[in-house]
């Protein structure tokens, strides 16, 4: 990320997409979801009751740092779900244009 001033300018548009999207969001596509969750995903309301991990920081800057500094274990999480993925032949397409510096600190 070479511009913080840039990304705050990206997250905030994100923000505003988010909330035109609320606001189009029909009772009737609600019920549809609904539905659909019931038919495909049965165990989701298990899932949602599961404590969620936490990163508590004031700026993008902060998560930033956080993520320097996790980089490690969470290399080590996506190696792990890789392997799993290759044994059960499930093919992961990888085309993710961000690169970060892997540096551990």
């Amino acid at each position: 990320i070479m511009s913080i001033p840039a990304m705050y300018k990206f997250l905030d548009k994100i923000v505003l997409i988010e909330n035109l999207f609320n606001s189009l969001y029909t009772k009737q596509q609600k019920n549809e979801q609904e539905q659909a969750r019931q038919q495909h995903a049965k165990h989701v309301a298990d899932y949602e009751k599961k404590i969620k991990p936490e990163c508590e920081v004031s700026s993008f800057v902060d998560l930033l740092f956080a993520g320097t500094v996790h980089i490690g274990s969470f290399e080590g999480l996506v190696n792990e779900i890789s392997a799993k993925c290759k044994a059960q032949n499930i093919r992961v397409v990888s085309s993710s244009g961000a690169k970060g510096k892997k540096i551990e600190r």
